[in-house]
């Protein structure tokens, strides 16, 4: 597991995508949801996931899909 902050920049978040094989984000309070960096990190994340994903729209062993699993009461 590899925590990635919200508060790190998007080219280091996008560094650190390409080294992992999914991401969890986890809950959070409102204060972190409505904060402007908040949303754009996740942003970032939703768009590398979706990126990643492209053309893989039903699950097949040989293509290599990547898994977001997104849980908290403010999403």
């Amino acid at each position: 597991m590899v925590p990635i902050s919200y508060l790190d920049t998007d080219e280091e978040i996008m560094k650190m995508m390409k080294e992992v094989n999914a991401v969890y984000v986890c809950g959070d309070s409102h204060k972190a949801v409505a904060n402007k960096r908040y949303q754009q990190a996740f942003s970032t994340i939703l768009k590398y996931v979706d990126d990643s994903n492209k053309g893989k729209e039903k699950y097949e062993e040989s293509n290599e899909y990547f898994p977001m699993f997104v849980m908290g009461k403010g999403l």
